[in-house]
């Protein structure tokens, strides 16, 4: 007999990104994410400033090397 089954803890969220087209799984790691206090994906990402607000000199340095 199989276990529990995993549970949609933000059904709203869950509904909104099914709708967007996301899959089944994505949308539920998405939507439990955002209902965790452990985790805030609103906030994961690099510290680094956009693109767009790097001289035109610091982006042909930042490709150089690398």
């Amino acid at each position: 007999m199989a276990g529990p089954r995993p549970s949609i803890k933000d059904k709203d969220t869950y509904d909104a990104r099914r709708n967007d087209g996301y899959t089944k799984k994505k949308s539920a790691r998405i939507a439990n994410a955002r209902a965790s206090d452990d985790q805030d994906p609103a906030r994961k990402g690099s510290k680094a400033p956009a693109y767009e607000d790097w001289s035109k000199d610091a982006l042909i340095d930042a490709i150089r090397n690398t």
